[in-house]
């Protein structure tokens, strides 16, 4: 096997924050993964520690990509991105990584969240709902015709969402199309967006694009007692619309501990990569005793405390 010839490599990766740049490079179980790099296999190593050679102390790295077999499914606490855009959108078995002692599933199989979500199918689940990550969750479909000003979810609703964002047909309709429109809609209608209107996520934790789904941080009207989903981290992600290298991708969690102290993102005060995205600039207030700097949501922030989170309780 290739992966006798990495173990002078564990020991650079273990003692130094050099990165991996090719498959079948390793690197010390509890050591940070490098960016870009998942876990597809595991080894022993005697660079890595432990003296009984019949347990596994090393990963064998892989490169991020859709349809990549992994040992384990991202960290979405500690991982970096573009990690944390990843899913795990089905188990599977893998020669490769260690067994489970029941012989059941050891590995899953990574996709975008934009991928999982927009290639969901039917499976066992009843009818207008689709198997996301082994799950039966509720979805509208994909449609390519979301006008601008209707790309925005119920803020009302905390549980529903935008998931596969991209550019629409662009073509332009009538408002008695099927598009998804209010009472409110003008006569005519531009196809802006490609977009799944999904209710709920399948895991505790679920990346999602910033466009379309800002009322998340209207807590005001989304959070009441806390219910919903609250962001934990926010970070740049090619597969989102917004500025190169800008904020423009989100992490959120079920607050499942009520009690739990957290800081919540807010939502960058400079987002706003579409004119009328400016809809949402009043969400998220940062003011009062709660506001603080979380590295987690950006390294910018408001003022020279460069504000960017709320704490709750």
């Amino acid at each position: 096997m290739r992966y006798a010839a990495t173990y002078a490599l564990i020991a650079i990766l273990h003692s130094q924050d050099a990165f991996a740049t090719a498959d079948g490079d390793a690197i010390c179980m509890g050591t940070p993964l490098p960016p870009g790099f998942v876990a597809v296999g595991a080894l022993w190593s005697s660079e890595c520690g432990t003296t009984n050679p019949n347990t596994n102390n090393a990963w064998v790295l892989g490169a991020l990509k859709d349809n990549v077999v992994a040992c384990e499914a991202p960290d979405y606490v500690s991982d970096s991105a573009p990690n944390i855009g990843y899913v795990a959108c089905q188990r599977t078995l893998s020669n490769a990584c260690p067994s489970t002692f029941d012989g059941t599933f050891n590995a899953v199989v990574l996709r975008t969240a934009t991928s999982c979500v927009r290639d969901a199918v039917k499976g066992t689940c009843d009818e207008g709902s689709v198997d996301v990550s082994g799950k039966c969750m509720k979805s509208s479909g994909y449609s390519d015709c979301y006008p601008e000003g209707e790309m925005a979810v119920d803020r009302y609703n905390a549980l529903d969402f935008f998931v596969a964002v991209g550019k629409g047909s662009g073509r332009t309709v009538a408002s008695g199309a099927d598009v998804d429109l209010t009472e409110f809609s003008p006569p005519a209608l531009t196809c802006d967006y490609a977009a799944i209107r999904m209710h709920g996520t399948p895991a505790e934790y679920w990346p999602l694009c910033l466009v379309g789904n800002e009322a998340i941080f209207d807590r005001q009207y989304r959070f009441p007692n806390d219910r919903g989903y609250l962001v934990r981290r926010l970070y740049y992600d090619p597969v989102c619309m917004g500025p190169s290298g800008k904020i423009n991708a989100m992490i959120v969690r079920s607050p499942d501990k009520a009690a739990e102290t957290q800081d919540l993102c807010a939502l960058p005060r400079e987002w706003s990569p579409f004119p009328h995205r400016s809809m949402v600039e009043n969400f998220s207030d940062l003011s009062g005793d709660d506001a603080r700097h979380n590295d987690a949501c950006g390294l910018g922030g408001v003022g020279p405390a460069r504000l960017n989170a709320n704490r709750i309780n």
